[in-house]
């Protein structure tokens, strides 16, 4: 099944940016254990490039990986830990953000450069706790990052 909402319309590399915005402390952990069970599927993905995930203060999850294609992202999405994690971060956080674009360069991007990349052309799904979370909360980078320090992974082999 496509992603309709924001896939690139290329066949090079694509970069992934997602954000998670947690209901607080009781779903950090959770959520935390969702990302990194993920995490170890995508690197053993075919088209995986690598990963880097962190936590934001306040409770924003943060995910960036670039694939070698798209055919090959939406294999990881759909699948797995991942198809799994995904439907159960729809219970624990109050938002999922994600963007998807094409991607030409051999390095991530810096994490001051992930909320405007994410503004690009997000697809937002709000969950029922959403409460008063505003677009701009939804769409907003990182500061700074929390604890745990971020993580990297990269293509196995």
């Amino acid at each position: 099944m496509a992603d309709q909402h924001n896939t690139p319309h290329r066949d090079g590399r694509v970069l992934s940016v997602t954000k998670l915005i947690s209901r607080g402390a009781r779903t950090d952990l959770p959520l935390l254990v969702g990302t990194l069970r993920s995490m170890r599927q995508a690197a053993r993905m075919p088209g995986f490039v690598e990963s880097v995930v962190g936590l934001a203060p306040g409770g924003a999850g943060f995910g960036v990986t670039p694939w070698e294609n798209e055919a090959s992202r939406q294999s990881y999405v759909h699948s797995g830990v991942h198809g799994k994690a995904a439907v159960t971060a729809r219970k624990l956080a109050r938002a999922h953000v994600s963007c998807h674009v094409p991607w030409d360069r051999d390095e991530l991007p810096h994490w001051s450069e992930w909320g405007a990349i994410l503004a690009t052309n997000p697809r937002i799904i709000n969950t029922k706790f959403v409460g008063d979370l505003t677009d701009e909360e939804k769409l907003a980078g990182p500061k700074r990052w929390g604890f745990p320090p971020p993580l990297l992974a990269r293509r196995r082999g």
